[in-house]
């Protein structure tokens, strides 16, 4: 019972999430109806139904698409059962004009299947009337850089003047059937590229495409063409692929160009073009980046640059003998301050070891007052070193700084910063270095066996053009070092149905923990049913509300009482919610546990999104989207007090892949943890085909417990 007590004075490990179940079954005469649409406009729409729940009917969504089949969702919308008829709406924005959509209600009772209305239609309008009428044009080009499951589509559009929609129709037949991405392009004059990237197709199979535009008014074809996927028989090197990346360091004559692409094993060079149009005419010098197989960023300065000018500019790999693949175009604006008189060079680090470097550069102070320091990191140079001061001479100084507690056979990237007198901060250009491996070490004494315990769970992201990791989580408690107990899991899909089996021995300290998170945007509510080994109900089933983007761990003991679970007790525990949860459970006895994965009856796919905003300190989350589809939510992450969570990804898939994983507390707000060397509440991963990435609490020497 001592032992007991200990484990749940933790203010960690368990979230829960549960909406009430004891819903009395649905009459014969619950029935839905699916009303006519209404305020259809070019983009939007409002679609409409009719629930008579007859006592059961407790939620209620749409199911609607673009074609019969339909395939999207709208929210759960959810209310009190009663008798009376209730109204359901949701408003769908973002949608195509001149497009047919199809829609129906759908009512949900608890322990029955869902009740569907009739399949209804509604098209949308066209757009307001174009000011000008100059003719829209739009042309098929050849495919490119063509495997044995991707390819590349190209086209160019001619919008005449007036802002037009874009995309790529395909398929396998001439029928095509299939639409890309839409692109907007805007009321500038002359020819722009098209390019739109196909993934996940199959071998030695012919698809066709053509190039499609649309404005209110008006529409263009281009003509059908066609290509064949290669073979796949043989093992072929993963697709070249690169991303413009945002500009850093404008000032009003320069800019630092960025852009990432995957070199895959191949000799790859990668350059910029910009200008102040879309063609883009301008190109900066080549750089080779080697034959690496992880993603290699690179960097490029554009000077003699007009103040307060719009650019655009592009990244551009090529592998050798290879065709040529561009990034999409992005843009900035020049200041209207005059230009910086301090120069810096980047210079190769030196004296690397497998947990330090000195990072080395060179100024040109330009008779001003100058400081200087270094940014540096595995992916996008978020630390920085402290600044020296470099007095004012004009010739060249060279200056360094030491940076430590690095990991082991890892590459970091860096760059020299100045800054003079009160002018923007001017930087070199980035350059890598790669630290030596160690042998291995008995594990010392590391952060997480200091301090109070700090939990909660985290979400798995991968980028939109990405595939998804396959990953394992493991918990451990850690004593001098060395995992004394350890468990893991395969997380689980989302769901609203799920049960775990359940054995409680108080006098043997052996008890049951659930940890449940909450990802939707409102509060929601988890019911908890115990059951015996025959079935039986005992006690009261606990309800369970969860905030918002929360976590909430409860013991077993805790929501049932003594009176229920008595001097031991062994049966089952559902958990069921009219929105997606996620969760785990651990079993204790004494020091030693493990977890309890639940089966989940009815599982949802992916993570509701959510929009991350960068704070003002460095531990702050990267700013974006997480969540979405192909999301993953972990319901349990720990870490100091002297328990230790490792994240381990796997890529399964045929291509690089990227991402991000995000650590939320029990509250849902960012949780700084020290992994891998750094602490940060978001950590992003590139991981090669086959290959693995592992998020851990390391010690000095770059050593793991687990």
């Amino acid at each position: 019972m001592r032992s007991t007590r200990r484990w749940q004075a933790l203010p960690f490990f368990y979230v829960f999430i549960f909406l009430f179940a004891g819903i009395a079954q649905a009459e014969t005469t619950a029935s839905v109806v699916t009303n006519d649409a209404a305020e259809v406009g070019s983009a939007s729409g409002i679609v409409k139904g009719t629930i008579t729940p007859a006592g059961s009917i407790v939620a209620g969504w749409f199911e609607w698409g673009t074609t019969t089949s339909l395939g999207t969702r709208s929210d759960v919308q959810t209310f009190a059962a009663g008798t009376a008829s209730v109204s359901l709406s949701q408003s769908l924005r973002n949608l195509q004009p001149h497009t047919t959509y199809y829609f129906r209600a759908v009512g949900y009772r608890s322990g029955a299947e869902s009740i569907r209305g009739e399949v209804k239609t509604f098209t949308t309008t066209g757009d307001s009337a174009p000011t000008t009428s100059a003719p829209l044009n739009v042309t098929t080009a050849e495919a490119t850089t063509i495997t044995s499951n991707s390819a590349v589509l190209n086209g160019t559009i001619n919008t005449g003047g007036s802002p037009a929609a874009v995309w790529f129709d395909w398929g396998t037949s001439t029928a095509l059937g299939s639409r890309t991405e839409v692109q907007m392009f805007g009321d500038a004059a002359g020819t722009s590229n098209l390019t739109q990237a196909l993934r996940n197709l199959q071998p030695r199979t012919t698809y066709y495409f053509r190039a499609t535009a649309y404005r209110s008014g008006a529409s263009s074809l281009g003509e059908v063409r066609s290509f064949t996927t290669g073979s796949g028989d043989t093992p072929t090197t993963t697709a070249l692929s690169v991303a413009t990346l945002e500009q850093s360091v404008v000032t009003s004559s320069s800019a630092e160009l960025r852009g990432v692409t995957n070199p895959g094993g191949t000799s790859t060079s990668a350059w910029f073009e910009w200008g102040t149009t879309r063609d883009v005419t301008n190109q900066t010098t080549q750089q080779n980046l080697g034959n690496g197989s992880a993603a290699s960023y690179f960097a490029q300065s554009v000077r003699e640059l007009k103040p307060n000018t719009a650019y655009l500019f592009r990244a551009v790999a090529q592998r050798e003998g290879g065709a040529i693949v561009r990034g999409e175009l992005h843009n900035f604006t020049t200041s209207r301050d005059a230009p910086a008189t301090v120069s810096v060079t980047t210079n190769d680090a030196g004296g690397i070891t497998s947990g330090s470097a000195e990072l080395r550069g060179s100024v040109k102070a330009g008779g001003g007052a100058t400081i200087a320091w270094f940014e540096w990191g595995t992916s996008g140079l978020s630390n920085q070193t402290d600044s020296q001061t470099l007095g004012t001479a004009d010739a060249s100084i060279n200056f360094g700084q030491t940076v430590r507690n690095l990991q082991p056979n890892t590459r970091y990237y860096f760059r020299a910063v100045a800054q003079n007198g009160t002018s923007a901060p001017v930087r070199g250009s980035v350059k890598s270095f790669t630290t030596s491996r160690v042998a291995s070490t008995t594990p010392e004494t590391s952060e997480v066996e200091r301090g109070a315990v700090r939990s909660g769970y985290m979400i798995i992201t991968p980028e939109a053009s990405s595939g998804a990791p396959t990953p394992t989580v493991t918990f451990g408690t850690v004593y001098r070092g060395s995992v004394l107990s350890q468990a893991g899991i395969v997380p689980e899909p989302m769901t609203t149905d799920a049960s775990m089996f359940v054995e409680i021995i108080p006098n043997l300290s052996r008890n049951i923990g659930v940890a449940i998170v909450n990802p939707n945007g409102a509060a929601n509510a988890v019911t908890l049913t115990l059951r015996d080994e025959d079935g039986i109900v005992l006690g009261t089933p606990a309800v369970v509300s969860v905030p918002a983007h929360q976590q909430v761990a409860k013991f077993v003991n805790e929501l049932f009482g003594s009176d229920t679970i008595g001097t031991g007790f062994r049966g089952s525990l559902s958990l069921h919610s009219a929105s997606p949860f996620a969760a785990v459970g651990l079993r204790f006895s004494g020091v030693v546990f493990s977890t309890l994965p639940l089966a989940a009856t009815a599982a949802v796919s992916g993570v509701p999104s959510t929009t991350l905003a960068a704070g003002s300190s460095p531990n702050s989350p990267m700013p974006g989207v997480v969540g979405g589809a192909t999301a993953l939510l972990i319901p349990q992450f720990a870490i100091a007090g002297g328990w230790a969570t490792q994240i381990a990804l796997v890529n399964n898939t045929n291509a690089t892949i990227v991402g991000r994983i995000d650590l939320f507390d029990a509250s849902g707000n960012p949780l700084a943890a020290g992994l891998n060397g750094e602490t940060r509440s978001t950590y992003t991963y590139s991981i090669p085909v086959g290959g693995a990435f592992v998020l851990v609490p390391r010690d000095q020497n770059g050593q793991s417990p687990f």
